[in-house]
């Protein structure tokens, strides 16, 4: 990776936030009494954010609800990122991704290949 120039690289990662997260679990009150507050239990929605990100900024990104599994990252990849990526040795051209299992199997690594990432 050291002899790969800084503009060729491509980051891109999964990051989820569930409604109910957001729910404040600590407050204020006057002082010797509890603070109370009384949450409605609902089923929360979780949103899904999955960007890909250059030197020169977002190269894509999809938000949706729920989870982002195998395939969805394959949709993502093969017509969202990939198209807005270059050959080796470009610009853009080498895409990082960490070891979620998502990563791995399918059509992944095919994909990357005949875009000549």
């Amino acid at each position: 990776m050291e002899n790969v120039p800084a503009e060729a690289l491509v980051f891109t990662d999964e990051s989820a936030i569930c409604e109910r997260d957001l729910m404040r679990v600590f407050g204020r009150s006057p002082s010797g009494k509890r603070v109370t507050r009384w949450i409605k239990r609902t089923n929360a929605k979780r949103y899904s954010l999955l960007p890909a990100i250059g030197l020169n900024g977002m190269l894509a990104m999809t938000v949706r609800e729920g989870s982002i599994d195998r395939k969805r990252f394959e949709t993502f990849l093969e017509f969202q990122l990939l198209p807005a990526m270059n050959p080796f040795p470009a610009v853009n051209s080498v895409l990082v991704m960490d070891n979620a299992r998502i990563h791995h199997g399918g059509r992944i690594a095919e994909l990357c290949e005949e875009r000549g990432v």
